[in-house]
């Protein structure tokens, strides 16, 4: 049946706008490729480069909750890192958490460095994370002068308390940071999955002034943490990544990003846990940074409507007998090159960070390389379900985040929580 004059000339300006809007996509493409490139190319200057000296006497600050996937071997991580002078702070929300006993056996086994185990007591105003800092901070010693907080599911090397802490040399950096990298435990689907979501996050730290800092890897000096009032700023949060990354920019201070202060996190994912952890991700992104949310929307909103609509739309003119449109396929094709590419860079600049782990890395080629459009599509999923509710639930306790400054702490789960695998960060 031959299509009327409106429905041809309506079609012609779906097909022009579709055209319109790969070429968009293009383009973003070509620019995420470059900005990989130059991550790259930092990421290896900055291994070159060796450490300041820096070395003054640091507090490391570890919030603990349940027993993460080796646990123990984390913690003593921590205690046996090449640098002179260091406590080390646990801190848990119960007497009875499950942690106890694995935090004790730890420090008994390194009775030569400063350890304690603090517990703090319940609040129903900020995040539980949050409150185990704050009561942690007030243990402290007096003649620490840099505060360094990691999380208990990150396993770090024996360089990288003198890696982070180097940059604070420079007056003009308030903070500096590292990051998570996921690798699958057991292997399987989503963990790779996760692997290349969060990869996908890790990549946007650079040589540039947008960083921000991660709670699981970060030092500040303990003057800059009081005059820029981070304290006062989580009296009220859920999030400690992001209220200190404000704090320090609002100073007029640079976080500074190390590469080798990236840290290996073993994670076995469901489809149920991995949507779960991304969503919260990006719930709580949404309530502290929400022009970034907005950019995340409308980015990955581009990329599922015009790189699988199309997909959808190739497969309809072909199924109808219609010719393949060769414009069309040559973009999208162009497309996927790029992020394949981008991939790829991805995890070079990984086995680059995590020599030790090159081995479990270079398994992954497949989500990155060929699979990566499935992270888009994950993250459109996120956002779309982070425009409709602020609560999430988060190692068993579900808040609500009003906004940045007011978190209201529930007794129960919002729902029921996904089994099978921790993903607590």
């Amino acid at each position: 049946m031959r299509q009327s004059p409106v429905a041809a000339r309506r079609d012609r300006r779906l097909i022009h706008l579709f055209y319109t809007l790969a070429g968009l996509l293009v383009v973003q493409g070509i620019l995420s490729l470059v900005e990989g490139i130059r991550f790259r190319s930092f990421l290896n200057r900055s291994l070159r480069e060796p450490p300041s000296g820096f070395k003054p006497r640091a507090a490391i600050i570890v919030p603990c909750k349940g027993l993460d996937k080796g646990l123990g071997d984390n913690l003593r991580r921590l205690m046996r890192q090449d640098y002179p002078e260091y406590e080390v702070i646990f801190s848990i929300a119960s007497s009875d958490d499950p942690a106890r006993e694995v935090i004790e056996t730890v420090i008994a086994e390194h009775p030569g460095l400063d350890a304690a185990l603090v517990v703090a007591s319940p609040s129903r105003e900020r995040g539980e994370k949050i409150n185990n800092l704050l009561y942690a901070l007030e243990h402290v010693g007096q003649g620490c002068q840099v505060l360094v907080f990691a999380d208990s599911d990150a396993r770090v090397t024996g360089g990288w308390l003198e890696s982070l802490v180097s940059p604070l040399n420079d007056a003009r950096v308030g903070a500096a940071t590292g990051y998570r990298w996921y690798l699958p435990e057991s292997g399987g689907f989503w963990s790779a999955l996760l692997s290349s979501w969060n990869g996908s996050v890790a990549t946007t730290l650079g040589d540039h002034g947008r960083n921000f800092a991660w709670g699981g890897s970060t030092a500040i000096r303990r003057d800059v943490f009081d005059q820029t009032g981070v304290a006062q700023r989580w009296q009220r949060a859920v999030s400690d990544d992001y209220a200190l990354t404000r704090a320090v920019q609002e100073a007029g201070l640079l976080i500074r990003f190390v590469p080798r202060s990236l840290v290996e996190t073993r994670e076995d994912a469901t489809l149920s846990s991995l949507i779960e952890f991304t969503t919260r991700q990006v719930i709580i992104t949404r309530v502290y940074r929400p022009r970034i949310w907005w950019t995340g929307l409308l980015s990955h909103s581009l990329f599922v409507v015009v790189f699988f609509g199309g997909l959808v739309w190739l497969g309809e003119r072909l199924a109808g007998g219609n010719d393949l449109d060769v414009s069309f396929s040559m973009m999208s094709g162009a497309i996927y090159a790029l992020g394949s590419a981008k991939g790829a860079l991805r995890l070079f600049a990984a086995r680059a960070a995590l020599p030790h782990a090159r081995r479990d890395l270079a398994r992954l080629w497949w989500i990155f390389c060929l699979l990566w459009p499935l992270v888009s599509l994950l993250f459109f999923y996120n956002f779309i379900k982070s425009a409709t509710t602020r609560r999430i639930t988060w190692r068993g306790v579900c808040y609500e985040l009003r906004s940045p400054t007011e978190t209201v702490v529930f007794s129960e789960h919002c729902e029921r929580a996904p089994s099978g695998v921790g993903l607590r960060r």
